[in-house]
């Protein structure tokens, strides 16, 4: 699955590389080892009022599925309840944060 800056989640079949389309309905059935996607039903609550797509570089779901953490342009690790519907805490960590990982 990739994430692009018109807010398109893109997926591809392993090992060719072949671009499929799945419906969101397909989405929600599959069980991901993890999550690391910054778009998608569990990350609408990621996204402050007025934010660009951009503004988030990475996000990392606990192994146990319960917290979703997200690094962002403007040097905030944020924490949210997984799936995130609405806004967490946050921890100003440096300038820009570009990955982030449990």
């Amino acid at each position: 699955m990739v994430n692009t800056g018109a807010r398109e989640q893109l997926f591809f079949e392993a090992p060719r590389g072949n671009r499929i389309t799945l419906r969101n309905q397909e989405i929600e059935k599959h069980s991901w080892a993890t999550w690391t996607a910054v778009l998608g039903h569990t990350c609408e609550g990621l996204w402050p009022p007025k934010c660009d797509i951009t503004d988030i570089n990475a996000t990392c779901c606990t192994k146990d599925k319960s917290i979703i953490a997200t690094a962002d342009d403007f040097g905030f690790v944020k924490l949210f309840n997984y799936p995130a519907k609405v806004c967490g805490h946050h921890i100003n960590f440096c300038n820009q944060c570009l990955l982030i990982s449990f």
